[in-house]
C-alpha cells in the first residue's frame, strides 16, 4: 500500500460527523440547564433609576427579599460626581416585596439627573 492510499483510506476509530453533532447538542442543552441552575442559585433583579432633587428616593423592584444585597453603580457624570461627594448615596433601607430606598449621606437633596444602574442579590 503506498503512502497515497493511506492518506485517503477512512482513520479507525474515529467518531461520525452525526456522533460529533450530537454530542455538540447535549453540550449545549447542559450548558443551558447549567445557567437555568445557576440563575435559580443567585437570583437578580437589575435596573436603573435617575436622582431626583430629594434627600431619598424608593426604587420599586417587586421580587427584592429582606436580607437582599443592592449595588448601585453610576452611570453617567453627574452621577459619578454625586458618589465623590458629601451627598453620596446609600441603601438606606430594603423593604420586601416592595424596593429599597436610597439616601443621601449629608441629608440635603441629591443632585437632578444623575444616573445609576443597580444589582440587587437575593440570598438564597
Amino acid at each position: 500500500m503506498s503512502q497515497q492510499d493511506d492518506f485517503n483510506s477512512p482513520v479507525q476509530n474515529q467518531p461520525s460527523l452525526d456522533t460529533i453533532v450530537s454530542q455538540l447538542q447535549l453540550l449545549t442543552s447542559s450548558m443551558s440547564d447549567l445557567l437555568d441552575i445557576l440563575t435559580a442559585a443567585f437570583p437578580r433583579i437589575l435596573g436603573s433609576f435617575t436622582t431626583t432633587a430629594t434627600t431619598t428616593q424608593a426604587i420599586p423592584a417587586p421580587t427584592i427579599t429582606a436580607n437582599a444585597q443592592v449595588n448601585i453603580q453610576p452611570t453617567n457624570a453627574t452621577a459619578a460626581t454625586l458618589q465623590g461627594g458629601a451627598k453620596a448615596l446609600y441603601i438606606a433601607s430594603v423593604t420586601a416585596g416592595v424596593g429599597f430606598t436610597v439616601a443621601t449621606a449629608d441629608g440635603t437633596n441629591a443632585t437632578v439627573s444623575a444616573t445609576f444602574s443597580y444589582a440587587v442579590t437575593n440570598p438564597v
